[in-house]
């Protein structure tokens, strides 16, 4: 099992990898960006059971996060999160795909400005 320090790195590592500012990742796991930060400050312990809660938000196992499974990386992880996107994607028709593009594109604008 990796200790808190391993743990937080991993996760500002993925959520910057993956472009997410803390405010971001705060809202996608619904806790106050004040306590997100203070685990990233190693100021607060992570807390062992809101694992499965970050490591959806990231795209990765609790096991992977937590250190139990050591053959998953964040590549398989994203691999299986662009399957899974895919998959929801084809079930959409026409309308909702065009506003699925252009909510990505207009996302990606943002993150470039």
């Amino acid at each position: 099992m990796r200790t808190n320090e391993e743990i937080i790195n991993l996760i500002v590592s993925l959520r910057k990898e993956q472009g997410l500012s803390l405010s971001r990742l705060a809202e996608k796991i619904n806790m106050p960006k004040s306590t997100l930060s203070r685990y990233e400050n190693y100021s607060r312990e992570f807390p062992l059971n809101k694992a499965d809660v970050f490591a959806d938000a990231l795209g990765v196992s609790s096991q992977y996060l937590l250190g139990f499974d050591a053959e998953e990386t964040p590549n398989q992880a994203e691999s299986e999160l662009r399957k899974a996107i895919l998959d929801a994607f084809s079930e959409l028709d026409l309308e909702e795909k065009k506003e699925v593009i252009e909510f990505a594109q207009n996302k990606k604008k943002k993150k470039s400005n």
